[in-house]
C-alpha cells in the first residue's frame, strides 16, 4: 500500500532537486547526505581556487546545458556500487579557438558507449535554443571526444592578413589558399595545390552573405601570386560583371566575360582544347595549365537546362584535370536546378558555405550547412576529409572602392611577373597550350563535306556549335579548328535555307 505524500516529504524532494542542479547531482539516483556534502564541497574549492572556471567566451549557460544532455542521454555505468552518468563535460579542458568553443568530454568508465552520443546534435542544439535562447551549430567529435560549437561572430580573418606569404614566394607554385582551420595546437592555413595526381577542381555554394564569391576569389589571386602566367592560363566568367574585378591579371587568356552568349562560347573552347590534348594523349607536366572560373552557373543558361553548356562543363570536370584543366565554379543555391547533379558528381572538392536550408545543405554534401554563421565560414569536403574552415575576406563588396581594393592586389602580381600584360586572346593562350594536332585526311571532297553537313542540319535545325563540331568529326573524321566552326556553320546553314 502506497504511503500517502506529506508536505515535508514533498519539500525535501524539492530540495533535493534544487541541491542536485546546483552541485552537478542531478542525474545521480537518489543521492545520500554525504554525497551533497562531498560534492558541494568539492564544487565550493573549484569555484574558489577558479578550477571551475570557464574560458572568457565559452558561455556558462550553454556549457550547463550540453552537460545536462549528455548526463541524461548518454546513459549510466556501474562506479564501484554507485550508478553515474556515462558521460560528462570536463569544464576544465574547455577552450576558445578562433572559429570554434571546444569542450572535451570525459566518461565514467569503459563501459560507457559511444553510440550514445550518435546523432545527439540536434538533441543539443534544441536544448540550447529553448533553454538559452540562442541558435548555434554544433558537433560531436570523437578522438578526442568533444564537443565543438560555432562561434556566432567569429573574427574576421583577411586575405591580406595571410597575403605576403604568397606573393613573397613561401608559397610553392599552384598552391593556393582556401581558408584557416582553428585546431586544438592553434590555426592552421588549409591550402591546396592545383596541381597534384589528380589535378584539382572545386565547386563553392553558398547563399548571399556566405562569403563564398570572395572564398573564390581569394583562391584565385593566390593561386595566380604563388604561378607564373607561362605556366597558368585563367578564364574568368562573371555573369554578373561585379564579383570579379581582375581585368589586369597577367595570367588572363580572355577578357572577363559577362554576356551569357561569349561566356558559352568560351567554355565549348576549354572543351574543344581537352578533346584535343585527349586525342595527343600528352600528359607533360610541362604543358601550360587552364583554369577555368565560373562564378553563378545558372546565369549562363536558360529556363531549360543547356544540354550542350552541362556536358561540356562535365566533361571538363571529369577529364579535365587529367590533361591539365581545372574548374573554380560557383552557386549561390545548392540544387540542381542551379548547378545540376552530373557537374557536382565530377569535381573532386566541395566548399559549403551557408546555404539557405536542410534540403541544400544535404545536396552539397555537409547535412549542417544551413547553420553555419556565414561571412566566410565553411566546410572543405574532399574525397577522403571534412574540414571546418573560415575563408579569407577581401572587403565590403558592397562599397564603391571594392574594385580599386581588389585591383590593389592585382597590380602586386603584376608586379611580381614583370608586369607582363594578359593574353587577352584564346589564340595566344589556349593555342599555345597545346601541340597542333597533326591534320587528318578528310574522307570526302570539299564539296561533298558541304553537303553532307547541309543534309545534317536539315534533320537537325536546332543544332548549337558545339554539337555542329561533333557531327562534323563524326561526318567528316576530323575535328574544327578554332575561328572556322562558326563560318563553316554560318555557311551551312545559308545553303540549307536557301
Amino acid at each position: 500500500m502506497r504511503k500517502k505524500p506529506t508536505l515535508g516529504g514533498w519539500a525535501w524532494g524539492h530540495a533535493q532537486n534544487i541541491l542536485r542542479r546546483s552541485i552537478g547531482l542531478h542525474e545521480a539516483p537518489a543521492p545520500g547526505l554525504a554525497d551533497f556534502a562531498k560534492h558541494y564541497v568539492d564544487k565550493w574549492i573549484a569555484s574558489w581556487t577558479g578550477r571551475d572556471a570557464l574560458p572568457q567566451g565559452w558561455p556558462a549557460d550553454v556549457f550547463n546545458v550540453i552537460d545536462s544532455v549528455i548526463r541524461a542521454r548518454g546513459g549510466y555505468v556501474l562506479v564501484g556500487d554507485q550508478k553515474l552518468p556515462a558521460f560528462y563535460l570536463h569544464r576544465q579542458s574547455a577552450r576558445v579557438l578562433s572559429f570554434v568553443w571546444v569542450a572535451f568530454v570525459n566518461d565514467n568508465g569503459d563501459d560507457a558507449n559511444l553510440k550514445n552520443l550518435e546523432k545527439l546534435e540536434l538533441a543539443l542544439e534544441d536544448a540550447i535554443a529553448r533553454k538559452c535562447n540562442k541558435q548555434l551549430n554544433l558537433r560531436i567529435v570523437p578522438k578526442p571526444l568533444r564537443i565543438e560549437i560555432d562561434r556566432p561572430n567569429p573574427p574576421i580573418i583577411t586575405l591580406r592578413d595571410k597575403w605576403a606569404d604568397y606573393i613573397s614566394g613561401k608559397v610553392q607554385p599552384f598552391h593556393f589558399l582556401m581558408g584557416i582551420e582553428s585546431t586544438l595546437r592553434g590555426d592552421v592555413i588549409v591550402d591546396n595545390r592545383l596541381y597534384n595526381p589528380n589535378e584539382y577542381s572545386c565547386v563553392w555554394f553558398g547563399a548571399s552573405g556566405s562569403g563564398k564569391t570572395q572564398a573564390m576569389l581569394g583562391a584565385l589571386l593566390t593561386l595566380c601570386a604563388t604561378t607564373s602566367p607561362a605556366d597558368l592560363a585563367v578564364i574568368v566568367i562573371d555573369p554578373k560583371g561585379l564579383d570579379f574585378p581582375v581585368d589586369g591579371l597577367p595570367h588572363l587568356a580572355m577578357p572577363i566575360m559577362t554576356d551569357p552568349a561569349q561566356a558559352r562560347a568560351a567554355i565549348m573552347t576549354v572543351a574543344d582544347l581537352l578533346q584535343q590534348r585527349s586525342m595527343q594523349r600528352n600528359r607533360s607536366a610541362s604543358r601550360q595549365r587552364i583554369l577555368l572560373v565560373i562564378d553563378e552557373l545558372k546565369y549562363l543558361m536558360s529556363k531549360q537546362e543547356d544540354e550542350d553548356l552541362v556536358n561540356a562543363i562535365s566533361d571538363i570536370g571529369a577529364m579535365g584535370r587529367a590533361w591539365g584543366i581545372s574548374l573554380f565554379a560557383g552557386s549561390q543555391r545548392g540544387t540542381n536546378e542551379f548547378f545540376p547533379k552530373r557537374i557536382h558528381s565530377q569535381l573532386p572538392a566541395t566548399w559549403a558555405g551557408r546555404v539557405k536550408d536542410g534540403t541544400e545543405a544535404a545536396f552539397v554534401g555537409a547535412p549542417d550547412a544551413d547553420k553555419l554563421p556565414g561571412k566566410g565560414a565553411a566546410y572543405l569536403i574532399e574525397t577522403d576529409s571534412t574540414t571546418r574552415l573560415q575563408s579569407a575576406y577581401l572587403g565590403d563588396a558592397s562599397k564603391d572602392n571594392y574594385p580599386e581594393l581588389v585591383g590593389e592586389f592585382v597590380k602586386e602580381v603584376q608586379a611580381k611577373w614583370g608586369n607582363v600584360k594578359p593574353h587577352w586572346t584564346p589564340q595566344e593562350a589556349l593555342g599555345s597550350a597545346v601541340e597542333p594536332v597533326a591534320p587528318q585526311p578528310a574522307t570526302e571532297k570539299p564539296q561533298d563535306v558541304m553537303a553532307l553537313m547541309v543534309e545534317a542540319y536539315k534533320l537537325e535545325p536546332t543544332m548549337t556549335l558545339y554539337r555542329f563540331k561533333q557531327v562534323y568529326k563524326e561526318k567528316v573524321g576530323k575535328g574544327i579548328f578554332h575561328g572556322k566552326a562558326q563560318k563553316l556553320m554560318d555557311d551551312v546553314i545559308k545553303l540549307a535555307t536557301v
